[in-house]
């Protein structure tokens, strides 16, 4: 769902990036940026600060991405 130039490539097999651990946790229903922040230990600025850096690279409008994001694992 990003632009391929923005892809987010993990830098070891056993390793997220924080962007990959944001969005794991949207695709799992947790969509407040607060509790994502509490859970990852970061500031709820910093998750927002990543959200938006990710938007701003997909394919898709910005404002249904993360609704995207959660709708991938929803119908499994």
């Amino acid at each position: 769902m990003l632009k391929p130039e923005c892809a987010i490539l993990p830098p070891a097999t056993d390793r997220l990036t924080p962007e990959l651990r944001i969005y794991a946790l949207v695709s799992m229903g947790i969509t407040d940026s607060v509790s994502i922040a509490e859970f990852l230990h970061y500031s709820p600025q910093t998750i927002y600060n990543y959200r938006l850096r990710v938007r701003h690279n997909a394919c898709i409008p910005e404002k249904n991405f993360a609704d995207a994001v959660a709708q991938m694992y929803a119908d499994e």
